[in-house]
């Protein structure tokens, strides 16, 4: 289905020209904030909230990240929004749901160095379905990217490789929370592009704001009928959702200015935040090998990015 939003093409446009005193360097430093918020949000998430279930820990934060993204479209202006904008809003949502249920569960059942650094396959994920859905074919730096970020994941469970050079393979079949978080990766991948589009049809913050509150209403009726409705209330809730809230809404800012693809893979750099906050803070061990791996992702999506 395509989605036309020429309004919103043209304010990316005056966007653009906002920022030409600071350059590439803002939406760079937009999207480097994106993901310290989101590894402090999981990290709350996973030291604070694991006793909650996963539509719990999702509804809480989306809902406590709801006022500050209504202050934010507020100050920014309601804008003029292209129709466009409504197949935005029926494709994405259900993916997003289930995409945020799952990253909840795979954080609170997993160690985050072995769940959050699987993100970064949501621009292989892009690199390889490119040729089918849209004629695009990787170019050889776009393989080499691929390979990075399939070694860093090689990597990441690298200690196990005394028991052969398959087990870090098994290794990451036996974590279901690496497993949940390709799943996660994989729908990104779609999501992605969808919310970019968004905000070419509306601005950053209005559609940050709207797609969010449209985001809770399933997760509201989900956990009221599990009758957990009471325990989303919680200070730890209420923190994660204030941290997701700051990285939703430097995320719609920096996509605003920024190639899609470029503000994914510096987004996805929060792996590197996670692992080692999975260590400072969690107690989770092996923090070179991950730090390995870590940056051998990072290295794979930037080299997509940009060359693939």
């Amino acid at each position: 289905m395509k989605i036309s939003c020429q309004t919103g093409a043209r304010r990316r446009t005056l966007w653009r020209n906002r920022c030409t005193r600071g350059g590439a360097a803002i939406w760079i430093v937009l999207s480097v904030a994106c993901a310290l918020f989101l590894a402090l949000a999981d990290l709350v998430t996973k030291k604070y909230c694991s006793a909650h279930g996963p539509f719990e820990i999702a509804f809480g934060r989306v809902l406590f990240a709801l006022p500050a993204l209504w202050v934010f479209a507020l100050i920014d202006g309601i804008p003029a929004v292209d129709p466009g904008i409504v197949p935005v809003y029926l494709i994405a949502l259900p993916l997003e749901l289930g995409a945020l249920v799952m990253y909840m569960r795979a954080i609170t059942i997993s160690p985050l160095s072995l769940t959050v650094p699987f993100l970064s396959f949501t621009p292989a994920f892009l690199a390889v379905s490119a040729p089918v859905m849209l004629g695009e074919h990787a170019s050889p730096a776009g393989v080499l990217g691929i390979a990075g970020i399939v070694a860093g994941a090689y990597a990441l469970h690298l200690p196990s490789v005394r028991r052969g050079a398959l087990a870090p393979v098994m290794m990451i079949v036996r974590e279901r929370g690496s497993l949940l978080m390709l799943g996660v990766a994989f729908i990104y991948s779609i999501t992605s592009l969808l919310g970019k589009r968004g905000v070419l049809c509306s601005s950053p913050s209005f559609f940050a704001a709207t797609y969010f509150t449209l985001l809770a209403l399933p997760l509201f009726a989900l956990a009221t009928a599990r009758g957990t409705l009471r325990s989303v209330f919680s200070r730890e809730l209420v923190a994660a959702g204030l941290l997701a809230a700051a990285m939703i809404s430097f995320h719609m800012a920096a996509i605003r200015i920024a190639p899609v693809s470029y503000m994914i893979a510096i987004k996805r750099a929060s792996l590197l935040f996670g692992i080692v906050f999975g260590s400072l803070f969690c107690g989770e061990t092996g923090l070179r090998e991950k730090l390995v791996g870590g940056l051998l992702m990072v290295a794979g999506m930037l080299g997509i990015a940009m060359w693939g």
